[in-house]
């Protein structure tokens, strides 16, 4: 394994964990990047589970909503341990931001990924019209209606798509930017449910037995998938421009030199951010209505 892989041991961060299952995981040395991003992503899936068992027994009105907001604040401890790692190996040498910045936004993509297979497993359990109630916003925020079906034409909207998804992602790296790693696991929180909800409920409203469906959910998600990884990169790439922003204006003088290497992540960052959130939309736009000709 190469040096860039190695890693002084996170779990050994004096941060206050922010759930049981961190404070449980940080028992185990870790001492390399994909073994770090294997326990973010454990322990993302575990509490979105867990918060939204906790409210659902509670009984609170948009149980869904409030789960989200639980599981995001949970995991900002481990985002605080990301960019701890990341300011780092970025100060440690010259010449490693670029390698260091993906380091740190496949981190984060782990922890996007981990909540959307943990929201995507609850929704998979909780019944039709269960599911409505406790996640209405997604509802609200899609216009899901009961009975529609994932055609490839929802997917054909042409520029509409990067246009929207441009929007969506200057209004997380705002979040970023003002709230920081809060603001940053609140989107990503956001993001992962609102596609794991919404691909759940197009797959719950279909027709057919148990296999057709299970069929039906997997062409689904091999046509979402693909896009759904791009943008969730943009917009990582995204927030974690808004974040060194943030921390640059604040904490260096404008004659600082570190201010200038600050000011040149933030801005490669924002043109990756915008390049992946295009190349998302394209494929988007020809990929995703392709695969879903299959099922209809």
């Amino acid at each position: 394994m190469g040096d860039s892989d190695n890693i002084s041991n996170p779990n050994t961060n004096v941060e206050e964990p922010g759930n049981i299952f961190s404070a449980l995981l940080n028992i185990f040395p870790i001492s390399s990047t994909f073994a770090w991003n294997i326990q973010i992503w454990m322990e993302a899936i575990l509490i979105t589970i867990l918060s939204l068992f906790v409210v659902q027994a509670l009984g609170v009105p948009e149980s869904g909503l409030i789960g989200l907001s639980l599981a995001s604040a949970a995991m900002v401890p481990r985002f605080n341990t990301i960019l701890a790692i990341n300011r780092e190996r970025i100060w440690a040498a010259e010449g490693t931001g670029r390698r260091v910045n993906s380091q740190s936004a496949l981190s984060c993509l782990s922890i996007f990924s981990g909540m959307f297979i943990g929201f995507l497993l609850i929704a998979i359990i909780t019944d039709y019209q269960s599911l409505q109630e406790n996640f209405g916003f997604v509802l609200s925020e899609t216009g899901f209606k009961p009975g529609d079906v994932l055609s490839p034409e929802r997917f054909e909207l042409g520029t509409a798509v990067v246009t929207h998804n441009i929007i969506i992602l200057l209004a997380f790296s705002i979040l970023a930017l003002l709230y920081r790693s809060l603001g940053t696991m609140i989107a990503v929180g956001w993001n992962a449910c609102v596609w794991a909800i919404t691909i759940t409920l197009f797959i719950k409203s279909g027709t057919g037995n148990d296999t057709g469906q299970f069929l039906t959910g997997l062409v689904i998600i091999l046509a979402i998938m693909p896009h759904l990884i791009v943008e969730a990169l943009g917009y990582i790439s995204g927030a974690l421009s808004g974040i060194f922003l943030s921390r640059g204006i604040t904490i260096y003088d404008f004659s600082d030199q570190r201010l200038k290497r600050v000011m040149t992540a933030v801005l490669v960052l924002a043109v990756v951010a915008i390049v992946l959130i295009i190349v998302g939309g394209l494929i988007e736009n020809s990929y995703a209505p392709y695969i879903l000709e299959l099922i209809n």
